[in-house]
């Protein structure tokens, strides 16, 4: 299967179309719709310019083709073409090593339900998502210490100070407060709720509230 053109002009929507090369919020060097190579496998480079919105497209269909073989290795159920175009997304943000490895095909192929399958897409949030919001600490997905009926399990990055809530201004306990509002309201689109969201369960790290 390849992506369709619906499936297309939702990827463009969702990474805009920028002639200019830039720093995605990896720091690695993007240009067009989300490419980060040419077709002839050579990384692009500050400083890069495309010509119109049509070479970023040529751009994109040129390197596509292997996030669509991709997902056709390691996806082994039928899927329908937005399945399909959604999965495709995926992998062409994280990479086909990742994607193999996630939790998600894996999900897929074993036949999970719909609402597991939804929440494997969560799992992916560290680029535009609760950690890079500064909503969720840095962490490591320990998925094959889950147990059954639990979703994943997570390590998280060590903090070396921290703070209490009775230490905290007025303004550090809104940030906290709203924090938690944000994480609860990401959490209830996937079905889910904070649970022991007390103020000793965020941090304080490089001056904002994490959880």
């Amino acid at each position: 299967m390849q992506i369709s053109n619906e499936g297309l002009k939702l990827l463009a929507q969702l990474e805009g179309v920028k002639l200019d090369a830039y720093q995605c919020s990896a720091l690695v060097w993007t240009i067009g719709i989300g490419s980060t190579k040419y077709a002839n496998g050579q990384p692009v480079k500050k400083g890069d310019k495309l010509a119109s919105k049509d070479e970023a497209f040529k751009l994109f269909v040129d390197t596509s083709a292997q996030y669509a073989n991709c997902v056709s290795k390691y996806v082994l159920r039928p899927l329908k073409q937005n399945e399909f175009d959604a999965l495709f997304c995926l992998c062409y943000n994280i990479g086909c090593g990742a994607f193999a490895k996630s939790s998600l095909v894996k999900f897929i192929n074993g036949g999970q339900t719909i609402e597991k399958i939804k929440v494997g897409f969560l799992m992916w949030t560290k680029a535009g998502g609760v950690v890079n919001k500064g909503l969720l600490i840095e962490h490591q997905d320990l998925n094959n210490q889950a147990s059954e009926g639990v979703f994943t399990v997570i390590m998280p990055e060590q903090i070396s100070f921290q703070s209490y809530p009775f230490e905290w201004s007025y303004s550090q306990w809104r940030k906290a407060a709203l924090a938690c509002l944000q994480i609860n309201s990401i959490a209830l689109t996937y079905g889910m709720i904070l649970k022991d969201a007390t103020p000793y369960n965020f941090f304080l790290k490089e001056c904002w509230h994490q959880y």
